[in-house]
C-alpha cells in the first residue's frame, strides 16, 4: 500500500476508548476485551454488543482467499445494504482508526456525540461518499489523523517505526438492518451474513456460511464494543494480556475451521441482542 502511512494502533481498549473520546464521541458506549469463545466466557461480555473489532495476521493463506473472494464477488456482485458506512483503506497502517470509524458510523442511531464531535463531522460529511472517495477523505482530515497519531504512542508496547512491516489486520463486524457485515477493508471487500431472528447463536447452513469460514484458520483476537453501565465497579473481571498489533508472532493463537464457525456464531448471537431492540444506554 503506497501513499500516506500511520503508526499502527494498539489492539488495546484503553487506547481505542481515549481515541474516540479525544474525537468527541460520549462514553455511553466503550470498547473492552473478549478473551475468548468459550460459553463461560462470552457469559462475561456485557450486553448488548454493537460492533466487533478481529485482530488476525496478514499471511500468504489469507491473502490467496482474498484475492480468491475479491475475484468472485467482482464476477457475481453481491447484495449490501446502502445504509452500510464501508470506506477503502488507502494508508498504511489505518485499518486500527478504519475498524473504530466503521464500529461507530454503522451504529450512530444507537452512540451520543459531543456537539463539535470531529468524528461526527467526518461521518455526516462523508456519508454519501463512495468508499473510494471516503478514503480519500480521510487522508485529508486532519484531527483524525493527529488524534491517531497521538493514540498511536499509547498503550503497553513501544509504537514501531513508520518503515516496520505489521503482519496483523482489523477486521469489524457490524449488524446493519438484520445481516452481520465483515467489513474488510484490506481487501476492499464486504462480506453479508443473513442473522438470525431469534437470541439462539447462529444456525450455519451452507448457504450462510460468512466469507472469512473458507479459511483453514485466523488468529482470533478481538475487542467488543459495549455499554460501561454493564461494567459495574470495574472495567473487566479478567487480568489484561495479549494486548497490541505489536506483539510477537510467537504470541498469536490460531484456530481452526470449527473454532472459526463457532466464533461467527457467537457474534452473531452478541450482535443480535441489539437487532432485537435490547439496548441500554449510559
Amino acid at each position: 500500500m503506497d501513499g500516506q502511512r500511520w503508526l499502527p494502533l494498539e489492539a488495546n481498549p484503553d487506547v481505542m476508548n481515549q481515541f474516540l473520546r479525544q474525537l468527541g464521541l460520549l462514553p455511553t458506549w466503550q470498547f473492552g476485551d473478549v478473551y475468548g469463545m468459550d460459553p463461560e466466557l462470552l457469559s462475561m461480555v456485557p450486553r448488548p454488543v454493537c460492533a466487533v473489532l478481529l485482530l488476525f495476521p496478514v499471511t500468504e493463506k489469507y491473502e490467496s482467499f482474498r484475492l480468491e473472494e475479491e475475484a468472485k464477488i467482482k464476477a457475481q456482485g453481491q447484495d449490501v445494504s446502502p445504509d452500510v458506512y464501508f470506506m477503502k483503506q488507502t494508508i498504511g497502517n489505518a485499518c486500527g482508526t478504519i475498524g473504530l470509524i466503521h464500529a461507530v458510523a454503522n451504529n450512530q442511531e444507537h452512540l451520543e456525540f459531543e456537539t463539535d464531535s470531529p468524528l461526527k463531522m467526518f461521518l455526516v460529511q462523508s456519508t454519501k461518499l463512495s468508499p473510494e472517495n471516503k478514503a480519500t477523505f480521510l487522508e485529508k482530515d486532519e484531527s483524525i489523523r493527529v488524534t491517531h497519531e497521538s493514540s498511536a504512542q499509547e498503550g503497553q508496547t513501544e509504537a514501531p517505526s513508520l518503515d516496520e512491516k505489521v503482519d496483523l489486520h482489523f477486521i469489524a463486524f457490524v449488524n446493519v438492518g438484520g445481516h452481520l457485515y465483515e467489513l474488510a477493508f484490506v481487501s476492499h471487500l464486504v462480506f453479508s451474513l443473513k442473522m438470525a431472528a431469534s437470541l439462539s447463536p447462529l444456525p450455519m447452513g451452507k448457504h450462510q456460511k460468512s466469507a472469512f469460514l473458507r479459511m483453514q484458520q485466523r488468529c482470533v483476537r478481538h475487542s467488543w464494543l459495549g455499554t460501561p453501565r454493564s461494567f459495574a465497579s470495574q472495567w473487566w473481571p479478567c487480568p489484561r494480556h495479549e494486548h497490541g498489533t505489536r506483539r510477537t508472532r510467537e504470541e498469536n493463537t490460531t484456530a481452526n475451521h470449527s473454532q472459526v464457525l463457532n466464533f461467527v456464531s457467537s457474534l452473531a448471537f452478541l450482535l443480535n441482542r441489539l437487532a432485537c431492540g435490547m439496548m441500554t444506554k449510559g
